[in-house]
């Protein structure tokens, strides 16, 4: 699927499919005029059932001002779910993903499961009491692959400004990751760059 450039104040929610944006951006402020609908998170993926071996990409997407603020409040940019060993890969390519918050977790990426995640700018995301202001893997027992992304300038209250994981199988490779911060480093959870935490499940 092919979406044409232009800026569209929706959200999208999709899976077993590829889905190109061609210069589009998902702006998740409410419009300046006119109807408006309440923030929330600006793209749900899950694979979890029903979709068979199809493969799933999101690519070429501005994704911005995402609010992930009620339960679940995680992942204000993307949200992924990719738990089925049976489903296709998933790819998220070629997006830039800013200035999104999640209420706990994943500001800009929240991924639970499996999925590649590669030649995306993510910058200025945030989370306002959790970890992986940038992309945050939680929980995952699945191959999770962070490579040639620009990572950059995200705050998490705590656990991995850049990215925070809980994964047992990741590879985070070629990576520039600069200037992230987590705030409540007092904690002894800081790590403004990479906060990672082994999972065994």
């Amino acid at each position: 699927v092919w979406v044409g450039g232009g800026v569209y104040y929706e959200r999208i929610s999709f899976a077993g499919i590829s889905v190109h944006g061609g210069g589009a951006t998902l702006n998740g402020k409410p419009l300046p005029f006119g109807e408006q609908f309440p923030r929330g998170r600006m793209v749900e993926i899950d694979t979890s059932t029903g979709i068979g071996t199809h493969s799933t990409r999101l690519d070429g997407f501005t994704i911005i001002n995402g609010l992930a603020a009620s339960s679940p409040n995680t992942g204000g940019g993307i949200y992924c779910k990719a738990t089925d060993s049976e489903a296709g890969p998933v790819v998220i390519a070629n997006n830039t993903i800013a200035d999104n918050t999640a209420g706990f977790k994943g500001g800009g990426i929240f991924l639970f499961g499996k999925a590649t995640i590669t030649n995306n700018v993510i910058t200025g995301n945030s989370t306002g009491f959790g970890s992986g202001a940038g992309i945050q893997v939680d929980f995952s027992s699945h191959d999770v692959t962070i490579a040639n992304n620009f990572i950059a300038r995200n705050t998490a209250d705590s656990g991995g400004g850049g990215i925070g994981a809980y994964a047992n199988s990741i590879l985070i490779a070629n990576n520039t990751i600069v200037e992230n911060v987590a705030t409540n480093s007092g904690t002894g959870v800081g790590a403004g760059g990479i906060y990672f935490g082994a999972f065994t499940g």
